[in-house]
């Protein structure tokens, strides 16, 4: 009973978004562009759709980007409905996790870049060149596993060598 109030919530959700979706979207073509977007932003309806997920933005700009997942410089649907969705109540913990993982990650890169700049600075730039080249090969190497164990989980073909 509680599972399908809840996935009943969902799609009542979802049809809202949508619906936001298609009064934001004035070319009817499934993509909003930031001009769209920001004529839309003064809207009362649309205010109170964000502010209800408590994305108070301070301008359009950084709303637009928080909803544009791949950066592409338009929202689709599909972009609309599943970032509204993500954004719709609390941060779960593993979307903490997820987002503390990205942060190990990026500073073992950051790591990387600095171990690579000190070997400049001090002049053992064959040395560097060649740790370098290692480093990469074996980056290299465990993003192609990583990725052929992902898209094999996904069921899609996989990235050979």
């Amino acid at each position: 009973m509680v599972i399908q109030e809840l996935q009943q919530n969902k799609k009542g959700f979802k049809a809202l978004v949508k619906s936001l979706f298609k009064r934001i979207d004035d070319a009817h073509n499934g993509l909003i562009t930031i001009s769209e977007f920001e004529k839309h932003f003064n809207d009362e309806a649309v205010r109170a759709f964000f502010e209800s997920l408590e994305m108070n933005a301070a301008d359009t700009w950084t709303l637009f980007a928080s909803l544009d997942a791949d950066g592409d410089g338009a929202i689709s649907l599909e972009e609309f409905v599943d970032r509204c969705v993500q954004l719709h109540g609390p941060a779960r913990a593993v979307d903490l996790y997820a987002l503390k993982q990205g942060q190990v990650k990026l500073r073992h890169e950051i790591q990387k870049v600095f171990e690579y700049q000190k070997m400049v600075n001090s002049n053992k730039v064959g040395q560097a060149s060649s740790t370098l080249r290692a480093r990469t090969a074996a980056d290299f190497q465990y993003m192609v596993s990583r990725s052929k164990s992902a898209k094999s989980e996904e069921g899609e073909p996989h990235l050979t060598v």
